[in-house]
């Protein structure tokens, strides 16, 4: 019995051992399921009764922080005549925001880089309080981010171009609860006004403020013109 079973162990030793996958082979294979995985997502949420805001929609995906559904999106959607690029430069017509200003908020630094890998991404959208995805990162203060939105202005930069506004949604939105960003937003304007109040104040306090110097030679004017009209010398 013994002997039996160290020749079936030899046996064994002695089949052929099946090459494993490559390291590059086992990250395609990864790659290529999690793309499938991502596609069948965007196809469920669009076949829905009631697709939600985010079903087509990267700036929309990245607004209610659906970081997988927007990785999805880059993927599924065809990058020829542009599909993917004006998907990307989507922006909110209440807020002039795109997918960059919220992830750059977010600092997610990945999916800033997984976006900008598009031809015809727009870094240079100022919002509807003339601010760049760089102020967002800025003022979140992820220094990778900076670092990564920076280099990515050197490739997708150009002149600074104002979102466009709708009137009507931009009505909207206001009984709308507020995001993160138009909190900080408010408050930064909010800071600026004051600011602005408290400098137009003391340059209209210095306008009327006399020093002592100044005392002194109006009343040394006074009494030179009553010397020159006849009245009392000057000592």
């Amino acid at each position: 019995m013994h002997n039996k079973v160290k020749e079936e162990q030899l046996k064994e030793k002695s089949k052929p051992k099946e090459a494993k996958p490559s390291k590059e082979a086992s990250l395609e294979t990864k790659l290529a399921k999690r793309i499938n995985n991502g596609n069948k997502l965007i196809e469920d949420l669009q076949a829905a009764a009631n697709p939600a805001p985010y079903a087509d929609s990267i700036l929309q995906a990245a607004k209610y922080s659906k970081l997988r559904i927007l990785e999805a999106f880059v993927s599924y959607y065809s990058d020829d005549q542009g599909l993917r690029a004006n998907k990307i430069n989507e922006t909110d017509p209440a807020t002039g925001r795109s997918a960059l200003h919220y992830l750059a908020y977010m600092a997610n630094t990945n999916l800033v880089q997984l976006l900008g890998a598009t031809d015809g991404m727009r870094m240079n959208v100022l919002d509807a309080y003339d601010r760049t995805c760089m102020h967002y990162a800025a003022i979140r203060g992820g220094s990778t981010t900076i670092n990564t939105i920076f280099l990515l202005f050197k490739s997708h930069g150009g002149a600074f171009q104002r979102a466009e506004l709708d009137p009507e949604a931009v009505a909207e939105a206001k009984p709308v609860a507020k995001t993160d960003l138009d909190v900080i937003n408010d408050e930064i304007q909010a800071e600026e006004e004051d600011a602005g109040a408290k400098s137009a104040k003391d340059d209209a306090d210095n306008d009327f403020a006399i020093s002592g110097d100044d005392e002194d030679q109006s009343r040394l004017n006074i009494k030179t013109n009553e010397n020159e009209e006849g009245g009392p010398e000057v000592e």
